[in-house]
């Protein structure tokens, strides 16, 4: 595995870089990807973000989201090196693959424990997020956090720690947390926006299929059966991988 001192000298020493992420957007993927574009840009390198998909409606609010081209609409971008953020596999960038040059250096950075090292080099750690990630590079880089860069942090790690709720949520997860919410972004406010702004549509589709769930073995098993189609909707809509 790499080390942050590894990825920051790639960073030093090309100028124009691709940011990319999975598609079916989730908030950790979009936060980790602005914040990255972000540093780059404020260090006067050339950064083109691209993506699958479109920024979905729900995520738009997030400072700098319009920086993300719809990689069907990119024209040639003629990289140094390419950075992929929160993917476990190089075919999770679907489209975007296919402009990947791979005599080019490419940097992996994943927080999930089944990333196969798809990258020239890979920053893949134990995080509760790429948000995490992302936050010590910048702290290793002495980079200075400003308002936009702690809210979008913040998301990112929030939402992939289930409003910290999970095991990845650790004590060094709340310590950068503290750090963040010094920048005095309303967290409630992106409760709001995060989770309120799901799509109704999906929210109907989950409720639906929550009628189909039937109990047995004292209530100790579920079982919840479903057509192909449904399961191809309902693990696109809620992004599960």
């Amino acid at each position: 595995m790499a080390g942050l001192n590894d990825v920051l000298k790639i960073l030093q020493r090309y100028q124009k870089f691709l940011v990319t992420t999975h598609y079916n957007l989730d908030a950790d993927a979009l936060c980790s990807v602005l914040a990255t574009v972000m540093f780059l840009k404020a260090c006067a390198k050339t950064v083109v973000a691209v993506n699958e998909d479109v920024i979905p409606q729900w995520l738009q609010f997030l400072p700098g989201s319009t920086m993300v081209k719809k990689v069907s609409d990119l024209k040639i971008f003629d990289y140094d090196a390419a950075i992929v953020l929160d993917c476990g596999d190089l075919g999770r960038i679907g489209e975007v693959k296919k402009i990947i040059d791979t005599k080019k250096p490419l940097i992996n950075i994943d927080h999930h424990v089944t990333n196969d090292h798809f990258g020239s080099v890979n920053l893949v750690a134990q995080a509760s997020s790429s948000s995490e990630i992302v936050f010590d590079l910048l702290a290793k880089a002495r980079f200075p956090l400003n308002k936009n860069l702690a809210t979008l942090l913040y998301a990112g790690i929030m939402t992939d720690t289930g409003s910290f709720r999970y095991e990845n949520t650790n004590a060094h997860c709340h310590e950068i947390v503290s750090q963040l919410m010094k920048y005095k972004f309303s967290v409630s406010g992106m409760y709001d926006s995060l989770y309120a702004g799901i799509p109704a549509s999906n929210m109907k589709m989950f409720a639906g299929l929550i009628h189909k769930v039937k109990f047995m073995e004292g209530n100790k098993v579920c079982i919840l059966s479903m057509t192909q189609k449904e399961a191809g909707r309902f693990l696109k809509s809620f992004d599960i991988k």
